[in-house]
């Protein structure tokens, strides 16, 4: 049995081992030249990603890093390496493509020094030294805490972590953390090293600001660069902090252009899937973030189950329906306590940018009546990132549905597309 995994993630890599363990031939793609998705990206990735690997090639997994998948037909997938293209067929696949920021916008989101939470992360990871530099981050959910530690070990002085959701919410479930003691060991041990940082729940970014428009006393900032934050309450109340780095998370949203492509149902976190990790479409499992968000754990024992199932081994993989659920509940609470609520969340003004790519502004989009008008009339959604941005950004301040599926769906090579094109007419 061939089986093709998308993603070497937690959710990815664990499929492919649980898999190949139980004699599968097994292909494990994923777009980035290493293994570990974006949770394990960087210098500091945990020993359990050597391992998998290691166990991965002991058991004859084919990795193909590198690798970005740019359309589908059934159970194959046109697959473009860095040097060539080609068609792969598999008997199932496991989709495990994970998940990216959401960016939502707001009156002065693009100004230099403004940059994505998990970017900065990431950046630091890949040794950024902070030093000298005053950094607020802002957003919502645990991540927050996470990046702040990051930026300060890192040199940085952190003025603020400010959390747009409600105060009751964060602290109930910090309350509830008592039941998942490993993790309340490390939410401790966060807020210790930032114990001199103020964590502000209930305050949303109201306005990025330029040198020309930062509160009384900012240092100069460069052409135009960030220098201050405003951030208000619910209520009205307002406050500016001069910083030179503003670092920007709303939470993660699952990647699901590829599932969507594979006509697999979907709900509104994720891939619709059984208790083992079975899509609507025969021989199409998915795993980890792409089937709601949830953290390593939750992705690791999700990859277990499906790699076990798609290769026949339902027994085993039922056994790890209790540790599921857990996990379950925990994803349950944290996306009841952080998901970004249209009335807590920044509000980009008329002039706001919404689309980077093609420099569309909010008054434009908010003219449409749909997503697709939108990209119809306005081409927001048709620039490099094929609206995985903007697209995200209107589902939530709009409550559009936004599920485009079709190829290619990433910008590809000439010579892949050409390959796309070749198979679509041998098919007429």
């Amino acid at each position: 049995m061939k089986l093709v995994v998308v993603g070497a993630g937690p959710a990815g890599l664990n499929a492919a081992v649980a898999a190949a363990g139980c004699g599968a031939h097994v292909t494990l793609l994923d777009q980035m030249p290493a293994a570990g998705g974006r949770i394990w990206a960087g210098s500091s990735a945990p020993p359990a990603l050597d391992a998998l690997c290691a166990r991965a090639a002991a058991l004859g997994v084919n990795r193909l890093q590198g690798a970005r998948v740019i359309a589908a037909d059934g159970l194959r997938l046109l697959v473009e390496m860095p040097t060539d293209a080609r068609w792969l067929a598999a008997d199932r696949i496991v989709v495990a493509t994970g998940a990216r920021e959401l960016q939502l916008p707001f009156p002065g989101w693009t100004l230099p020094g403004v940059i994505a939470a998990g970017g900065l992360q990431l950046m630091v990871k890949s040794g950024l030294d902070l030093h000298g530099r005053r950094v607020v981050v802002a957003g919502s959910g645990p991540l927050l805490l996470a990046v702040a530690e990051s930026a300060r070990a890192a040199g940085a002085e952190v003025l603020a972590i400010a959390d747009q959701a409600a105060p009751a919410r964060v602290w109930r479930f910090a309350a509830g953390l008592v039941h998942s003691p490993a993790r309340l060991v490390q939410a401790m041990r966060l807020r210790a090293a930032l114990w001199r940082t103020p964590y502000l729940a209930g305050w949303r970014i109201a306005a990025a600001d330029a040198g020309a428009t930062a509160a009384a006393g900012a240092t100069a900032a460069a052409d135009g660069a960030l220098a201050a934050v405003r951030l208000v309450q619910r209520d009205g109340r307002q406050q500016s902090i001069n910083c030179d780095l503003l670092a920007v998370g709303h939470g993660l949203v699952p990647e699901l252009q590829l599932p969507a492509l594979l006509g697999c149902a979907l709900t509104a976190r994720g891939v619709k899937v059984d208790a083992l990790g079975a899509s609507s479409v025969p021989g199409i499992y998915a795993a980890g973030e792409s089937t709601g968000i949830g953290g390593a754990i939750k992705a690791a024992l999700e990859g277990r189950i499906a790699g076990l199932a798609a290769a026949g081994d339902d027994a085993a993989a039922r056994a790890l329906g209790p540790a599921l659920r857990r996990e379950r509940d925990f994803a349950d609470r944290l996306h009841e306590a952080f998901e970004p609520r249209l009335d807590e969340c920044p509000r980009p003004d008329a002039t706001t940018l919404i689309c980077r790519c093609e420099d569309v502004p909010w008054r434009a989009v908010q003219a449409c009546g749909s997503w697709r008008e939108a990209r119809l009339m306005t081409r927001c959604g048709m620039g490099h990132c094929q609206g995985r941005l903007c697209g995200a950004a209107a589902a939530r301040l709009q409550g559009w549905t936004v599920n485009d599926a079709r190829p290619p769906f990433m910008p590809a090579r000439a010579g892949t597309l050409a390959a796309l094109a070749s198979r679509a007419n041998a098919q007429e």
